[in-house]
C-alpha cells in the first residue's frame, strides 16, 4: 500500500539535500540565465510587410460574352499562379530588385538566398478572393520593397499568364490548322489516286467481261494442249509399229545409204546445236525450247553411235569379195519412216512445252482475274474508308477555323480586361520587429535556467552515497541503529550560516533585479538597440549617456 508519510519524508530530505547545495544550483541558473540572454538578445530583429491585393472577376463583359469568347476558370487559373508564384524565375528577380544577389558570389550562396527569400514569404487567400502577401526580412525597409515587388509580379504574372496561354492556344491552333491542310490535301491525293488505280473496279461490267474473255482463251488453250497431248501419243504408238532398221538385198553394192545417212546426221547435230546456241542467247537453259533441242540432240547423237556400229559390222559382213552377201544375205540400214515419225515426235514435244507454258500463263491470269474478283468489295470498302477519313478530316478543319476565330475574341476580351485586380493594402516600412518577442524569451529563459539550477543540486545530491538520517540507514543495511549523535552549532557557526543565507539573498536579488531590468530595457528601448548602442559606444560614459537618451526618447 502506498506510503504518504514515506513519500513526504523522503521528498523533504531530497529538498533539505538540494537547499544545501543551493550555491551550485544559484551558480549553474545564472550562467544558463546569462548565457540564454545573451543569445536572446543576439537574435536578429524580423520586420513583417505585408499587402493586400482584390481580384475582381465579376467584369461585364464576362456575361455579355457568354457562349461566344472561351470562358475560362479564373479561379483555378489564380489558384496555379499562386502556387508557381514562388518559382526559381520569380526568386531571382525578387533577389535582383532588393539587392539581395549583390554579395553572392557563387551558385551556392545564391540558391541560399533564393531559399531564404523563399521561406520569408507567405501568402494567403481569402474566400472574396482577396490576397495577402507577407514577408519578413532583418530590415524593414527591404521586407516593404520585396512586398510591393511581389506584388507586382502577382499582377503581371497574371495578366502575363492569361494572355501567354491564349496565345499558345493561338499557336496551338494554327499549328493544327496547318496539319489538317496537310492531311487534307493528302487525303484528296490519295482519293484520287486510288480512283485512278482501280478505275477497273469502279464498273463491275469491265472487269467481268475481262474475267470472261480470259477464261474463254483458257479452254481453248487447254483444247490445244490436249490435242498435242494425243497427237504425241498417235505418234508415239506409231514409232512402236515401224522398225528402227531395215535390211538391203545382196548383191547390191557397198550400203553408201548408211555412209549418206551418217553424214546426215552429223550435218543434224550441227545444225541443231547451232540453233541451240542462237536459242541460248535469248532463253535460259530451263527453258523448254532448249530442253527440246537437247532432247534432239541426244536422240540424233544416239542414232549417230548406232549409225557407226553398223557401219563397221557392214564393212566386216563384205568381205574379200566384193557383191558377195554376209551371213543372213543382206544388210541392215536406218528406217527413213522411223527417222522422220522421231522427228515429228520431238517437234510435237516441243509443242507441247510451248502449250504447256502457254496453259500456264492464262491458268495464273485467271487466278489473278478471279482473286482481283474477289478484292471488288474490298476496293469498295477502302473507298468508303478514303471517303470516310476525307470527311472527318474536313469536318476537324473547319471546326479549328471556327475556334480560332473564337480564340481570337477571347484574346481581344483579355487586352481589354476581363479581370481587375485591385490594391486594398499598400506595404508599408514596419516599425517595430515582428520577431523575436523578446519579453517572452527573457523570461522563459529564467524559468528554464532556475529549474535547470535546481535539477542540478537535485542531481548531485543523488549521486551522493552518504547517509543523512537514520531511516536510510536502516533501509540499505537492514540492522538495527543502536543510537545517533545530532550535530551543535557553535555561535560562531550559526553567525557564518546567518551572513551565508543573507548573502545568497542578495544573490537571488541581483539576479532577479537583472531579469527586471532586461524587461524594463526591452520595454523601453529594446535589447537590441541597448546592446548596439552599448557595443558603438567608445567608453563606459559614452555608452551610460546613450542608454539614458534612449530612456528619455
Amino acid at each position: 500500500m502506498f506510503n504518504f508519510d514515506e513519500l513526504r519524508q523522503q521528498a523533504l530530505l531530497y529538498l533539505n539535500e538540494t537547499w544545501k547545495r543551493r550555491w551550485i544550483a544559484l551558480a549553474l541558473a545564472a550562467v544558463m540565465a546569462l548565457a540564454g540572454w545573451a543569445y536572446v538578445i543576439s537574435l536578429p530583429d524580423v520586420y513583417s510587410s505585408s499587402g493586400r491585393i482584390y481580384v475582381d472577376t465579376r467584369t461585364v463583359l464576362r456575361p455579355l460574352l457568354s457562349g461566344i469568347a472561351v470562358e475560362s476558370d479564373v479561379g483555378r487559373e489564380l489558384h496555379t499562379m499562386q502556387e508557381t508564384l514562388l518559382r526559381r524565375e520569380n526568386l531571382e528577380r525578387l533577389a535582383r530588385v532588393t539587392d539581395r544577389d549583390l554579395t553572392v558570389t557563387s551558385s551556392e550562396e545564391l540558391d541560399m538566398v533564393l531559399d531564404q527569400l523563399r521561406r520569408s514569404i507567405r501568402i494567403g487567400r481569402s474566400q472574396a478572393d482577396i490576397y495577402t502577401l507577407e514577408v519578413s526580412d532583418t530590415e524593414p525597409v527591404r521586407a516593404r520593397d520585396t512586398v510591393q515587388a511581389l506584388m507586382d509580379i502577382f499582377v503581371e504574372t497574371s495578366l502575363g499568364r492569361s494572355r501567354q496561354d491564349m496565345d499558345a492556344a493561338q499557336a496551338f491552333i494554327n499549328e493544327q490548322l496547318a496539319t489538317y491542310e496537310v492531311q487534307l490535301t493528302a487525303a484528296e491525293q490519295r482519293l484520287a489516286q486510288f480512283k485512278q488505280q482501280n478505275m477497273a473496279y469502279m464498273g463491275r461490267g469491265g472487269f467481268y467481261e475481262r474475267l470472261g474473255e480470259a477464261k474463254q482463251e483458257l479452254a481453248a488453250a487447254e483444247a490445244r494442249f490436249q490435242d498435242a497431248l494425243r497427237e504425241r501419243t498417235l505418234l508415239q504408238e506409231q514409232l512402236e509399229l515401224v522398225p528402227e532398221m531395215i535390211g538391203t538385198s545382196a548383191g547390191l553394192g557397198p550400203p553408201t545409204d548408211a555412209s549418206l545417212s551418217l553424214l546426215q546426221v552429223e550435218g543434224d547435230i550441227r545444225t541443231l546445236r547451232s540453233e541451240r546456241e542462237q536459242v541460248l542467247l535469248r532463253y535460259t537453259e530451263q527453258h523448254p525450247d532448249v530442253l527440246a533441242l537437247d532432247r534432239r540432240i541426244a536422240a540424233l547423237e544416239q542414232r549417230r553411235v548406232r549409225l557407226q556400229a553398223d557401219g563397221a559390222s557392214l564393212m566386216s559382213d563384205i568381205g574379200p569379195a566384193p557383191g558377195t552377201a554376209a551371213g543372213n544375205g543382206g544388210a541392215r540400214v536406218p528406217n527413213p519412216t522411223y527417222t522422220g515419225l522421231q522427228m515429228r515426235l520431238f517437234d510435237k514435244e516441243a509443242e507441247i512445252s510451248r502449250l504447256e507454258q502457254d496453259l500456264k500463263r492464262r491458268q495464273e491470269r485467271v487466278m489473278q482475274l478471279e482473286q482481283s474478283a474477289m478484292t471488288v468489295p474490298e476496293v469498295e470498302a477502302e473507298m468508303a474508308r478514303l471517303n470516310r477519313d476525307y470527311g472527318v478530316i474536313k469536318a476537324k478543319h473547319d471546326q479549328l477555323l471556327a475556334r480560332r476565330e473564337t480564340a481570337s475574341l477571347t484574346e481581344r476580351r483579355s487586352i481589354r480586361g476581363d479581370v481587375q485586380y485591385r490594391v486594398i493594402d499598400a506595404p508599408q516600412v514596419p516599425a517595430h520587429p515582428s520577431w523575436p518577442n523578446r519579453t517572452m524569451f527573457v523570461s522563459a529563459v529564467l524559468v528554464v535556467s532556475l529549474g535547470a539550477g535546481a535539477g542540478g543540486a537535485m542531481l548531485l545530491a543523488l549521486l551522493n552515497g552518504s547517509f543523512v538520517d537514520i531511516r536510510s540507514l536502516k533501509n540499505h543495511f537492514d540492522l538495527p541503529v543502536l543510537g545517533s549523535i545530532s550535530r551543535v552549532q557553535t555561535p560562531l557557526e550559526r553567525r557564518r550560516q546567518a551572513a551565508g543565507l543573507c548573502g545568497f539573498a542578495l544573490c537571488v536579488g541581483v539576479f532577479f533585479s537583472a531579469y527586471g531590468s532586461l524587461l524594463v530595457v526591452e520595454q523601453e528601448v529594446g535589447l537590441k538597440e541597448a546592446s548596439r548602442l552599448l557595443t558603438e559606444a567608445p567608453t563606459p560614459t559614452a555608452a551610460i549617456s546613450a542608454m539614458s537618451q534612449a530612456f528619455v526618447r
